[in-house]
């Protein structure tokens, strides 16, 4: 046979039915603690609501792909007209039409399995796993612009960003907006969240004294709270020449979803995004997977509107971006059905 071997044959794996150690979580009425940054997005391109719900359409979620839309809701088939007179409630002063899309991350986890009566480690591994989701939501602006906001998925921006382009066809010209110092300030100061301060970020701009503040000394007796009541803290707030970049404070939330009210911690800065820390949240019927997330979204939603004011904050943009971009039609960024 000469130096002609024959491999030996592949020793067979064990047949194991992990099947049978998977179970449902029944999470029907109830939610873990999450974590969401909220971000804003302004465009200027025209809205159009009905290309929109098109892109939408063909960013469904398909076999094979990372990155895509589970659900769909937008104005036109939501349940009643409560919600969009919610918005005009809320202070937004853009149209009532929106459409919200609510997206998945898929991905591949991997396991190491202890079989107890062999006492054997096996790794395998779960194809297609729903790792996270994140909700987007577009809506218009007075100026008659597509502006939208993230809820979630801030930290896959860059996929997020590909996502858009290859969905909406947008060149993604569209720019986080950040929020300005005066607004920072007006929402640090509101009393409702200055009596829960933890943390407070600022900028001295050559004040005498502020810049080696020792922050300790600003917490209260009892409390792990910042005391807005010390001279030194009511100064940081009042003083238009202290800039406030970030603060940390807690927010009580209430929705008809829920069967308590919710106490939130969130952390605002000027780069404009918004991280809210969600407890246990306790549904008060029970709903599918699908509906629970979306039903989540919307309390972050709400959470989102009470602490900023308004989704639609002035940006900063320049009259002459507007001109610039106006001049391309809505099709360079929407294809048509």
């Amino acid at each position: 046979m000469g130096n002609d071997q024959v491999a030996a044959p592949e020793e067979a794996k064990p047949h194991i039915d992990f099947t049978k150690h998977i179970k449902l979580s029944g999470r029907s009425t109830s939610e873990v603690e999450r974590q969401v940054t909220v971000c804003r997005y302004k465009t200027y391109v025209g809205f159009n609501f009905d290309q929109i719900c098109a892109a939408t359409q063909r960013g469904r979620l398909k076999l094979g792909e990372e990155l895509g839309i589970i659900d769909i809701r937008t104005s036109k088939d939501a349940e009643s007209t409560e919600e969009n007179q919610l918005d005009r409630l809320e202070g937004d002063d853009h149209e009532t039409e929106w459409v919200r899309a609510l997206f998945g991350f898929i991905s591949d986890k991997y396991f190491r399995w202890l079989d107890l009566e062999s006492r054997d480690i096996y790794e395998f591994m779960i194809e297609g796993v729903l790792s996270e989701t994140f909700l987007a939501e577009y809506y218009q602006t007075s100026e008659g612009e597509i502006e939208f906001l993230t809820y979630g998925g801030s930290q896959r921006e860059d996929r997020i960003k590909a996502k858009h382009r290859s969905v909406f066809r947008m060149q993604f010209g569209a720019q986080l907006v950040e929020f300005p110092y005066e607004f920072v300030r007006t929402v640090c100061s509101r009393p409702e969240f200055r009596t829960n301060l933890k943390e407070i970020g600022y900028a001295p701009l050559g004040e005498a004294g502020y810049g080696t503040v020792d922050k300790s000394s600003m917490k209260t007796r009892y409390a792990n709270t910042i005391d807005w009541t010390a001279e030194r803290v009511k100064e940081i707030l009042e003083n238009p020449k202290i800039q406030i970049s970030e603060f940390s404070a807690r927010a009580t939330i209430h929705h008809l979803s829920v069967r308590t009210s919710l106490n939130i911690r969130f952390h605002l800065t000027k780069r404009g995004r918004v991280t809210l820390y969600f407890p246990r949240i306790e549904f008060n019927r029970p709903m599918t997977d699908v509906e629970r997330e979306n039903e989540f979204y919307e309390i972050v939603r709400v959470a989102y509107t009470y602490i900023t004011g308004t989704k639609n904050i002035k940006s900063s943009g320049t009259d002459k971006q507007r001109e610039v971009t106006q001049q391309l039609s809505l099709d360079a960024f929407l294809e048509d059905v």
